[in-house]
């Protein structure tokens, strides 16, 4: 989490503007940092036993494993896209929306019933969002960097 963090608050601090990054590009010095730096690590887990590595068997896990590769290559794509495009403090915060969403899908899909805590929670995560948005919107719009941003354009 403190790398991820990390990764983010450097990002948005470096590039600063979507239309200055190729995003093509920078996926693929991401994935290749990730294959040089992470795949020796496996192998050294590998040849120890503590993680034994397989491919995946049947048509089953190839599926999973490709609907996986898409959902989190989209979902990587989107959060740099929403976070060039707002700030990182808003598009980490906006991740937290998923817990009322869990707790939505647990009462569609699973009929549980809601909790008082549960809604309790919720509330406040959706309320600090918002919150937190519109404050954002409004340092947005009355920031000097905006301003020479839309009389340049």
């Amino acid at each position: 989490a403190v790398f991820y963090a990390l990764y983010v608050s450097l990002l948005k601090v470096r590039i600063k503007v979507e239309s200055r990054i190729n995003m093509q590009l920078f996926f693929g010095f991401v994935g290749l940092f990730n294959i040089l730096a992470f795949w020796p690590m496996g192998l050294v887990l590998h040849l120890t036993g503590m993680e034994p590595f397989g491919w995946p068997v049947g048509w089953k896990e190839w599926t999973g494993v490709i609907i996986n590769m898409a959902v989190t290559f989209s979902s990587d794509f989107l959060y740099v896209i929403a976070m060039l495009k707002t700030t990182p403090l808003v598009v980490t915060i906006g991740l937290t929306l998923t817990i009322p969403l869990a707790i939505l899908g647990d009462v569609v899909l699973q009929s549980r019933i809601i909790t008082l805590e549960g809604i309790f929670g919720a509330t406040m995560v959706i309320t600090a969002f918002a919150f937190i948005g519109w404050e954002d919107s409004i340092t947005t719009a009355t920031s000097p960097d905006r301003v020479n941003e839309d009389t340049a354009a």
